[in-house]
């Protein structure tokens, strides 16, 4: 027997839907964000039921690798999430960094970004971070590098949810990478993620080795799951 919750609330910019599912007192879980964003979690057995919930055409999913076969039956992948990836559906690594394993790197002028440089963050990196940058001056931090007159580098974590911090926001502009920018911001971020004992975690693809550098060269370390990001079209 199924047994379904509606919790719906809002994160500032973002509306959340969860959907849980119970059988055989284990449970699957469907995060819906923004309506189209979706993340799935949990028992396969659930998903059939949790996936006849999502009434999008397209959507962005993030999935547990033994939800694939399901997501498919419903959902045809049709890029994948991160631009590195030849192939359709991206392989994240989820990474975390302990205090003791921490080997901040911080080669330049970094600051923490706050609304009174909304503006200029727009400008210079474009809506896509301007939007991350924005939602983090109340739910969760920035840090940015601010040289030649413009912004050049950020680091966000959009949102602090129970003491976690998920770190979903890493961009140098193209004229500047390759200089230590993005480690700096990095570091700094994750400091601060420390001071406020807030435990920091992310996402990156595995076929990002320049990303997947920038994090291990401060201590992050892959745990042993990984996550399928890809965009999808309804069947």
């Amino acid at each position: 027997m199924l047994h379904f919750c509606n919790d719906l609330h809002g994160l500032l910019w973002l509306a959340v839907v969860i959907w849980i599912a119970s059988r055989n007192k284990r449970s699957g879980y469907l995060i819906q964000f923004d309506k189209k964003i979706i993340h799935t979690h949990g028992n396969s057995e659930c998903l059939p039921q949790l996936l006849k919930k999502i009434d999008v055409h397209e959507a962005k999913f993030a999935i547990e690798p033994q939800h694939l076969a399901q997501v498919e039956k419903l959902y045809t992948p049709t890029k994948a999430s991160d631009a590195a990836t030849l192939g359709n559906i991206t392989t994240y690594l989820i990474m975390s960094v302990r205090t003791q394993d921490f080997q901040p790197s911080i080669t330049h002028h970094v600051k923490k970004v706050n609304a009174n440089d909304l503006d200029d963050i727009f400008r210079d990196l474009g809506e896509e971070y301007g939007e991350k940058v924005q939602q983090a001056q109340s739910s969760g931090v920035a840090f940015g590098v601010h040289a030649e007159n413009r912004w050049v580098s950020v680091a966000v974590v959009p949102e602090i949810i129970e003491e976690v911090g998920f770190i979903r926001g890493v961009y140098t502009a193209p004229a500047f990478r390759g200089k230590g920018f993005s480690t700096s911001t990095v570091s700094a971020l994750v400091k601060e993620l420390f001071r406020l004992c807030v435990e920091p975690g992310l996402w990156v693809a595995e076929d990002n080795a320049p990303a997947v550098r920038v994090y291990e060269k401060i201590g992050f370390k892959p745990s042993k799951n990984t996550l399928l990001g890809f965009i999808a079209k309804k069947k």
